[in-house]
């Protein structure tokens, strides 16, 4: 007599976790098996980062300005200036420690504070970091 077999359904859920979520995941996976040898790659969207100096503290629009401090995430990171009018901007180069940006070029004269946020290539953001102060001249 035949066998019937029900066809198998799939069934896909998705949901959004945050990169702390995915950090956690991770380190329990590698925990449990070694995650297949992906114990090199690394992230930094779970942390927040910080930031402790900005050189020059004073500048032109479109000028570059460097942003030292620690859990950045290179040409990733984003730049905000809050001020009088606001303005982002994304690193053209940079580091885990240092990233370089160009001043947007419609920022007034003024006083901004700067705050950076990391993001990754699934447009993933970080929590923003502390701010400091340039002047726009």
């Amino acid at each position: 007599m035949p066998t019937f077999r029900a066809p198998e359904r799939v069934i896909i859920i998705t949901v959004r976790i945050s990169p702390a979520q995915v950090i956690a995941l991770c380190a329990l996976c590698f925990a449990a098996s070694g995650c297949g040898g992906a114990s090199s790659a690394t992230t930094t969207l779970g942390l927040t980062p910080s930031i402790t100096g900005i050189s020059p503290t004073s500048t032109f629009p479109g000028g570059q300005i460097t942003i030292t401090g620690s859990q950045l995430n290179g040409t990733l990171t984003v730049v905000n200036f809050a001020g009088g009018f606001s303005g982002q901007a994304t690193a053209t180069a940079g580091t885990a420690t240092s990233v370089t940006v160009n001043v947007p070029s419609n920022l007034a004269a003024g006083t901004y504070n700067v705050s950076v946020y990391d993001t990754d290539t699934s447009g993933d953001t970080s929590s923003p970091s502390n701010s400091l102060q340039i002047s726009v001249l």
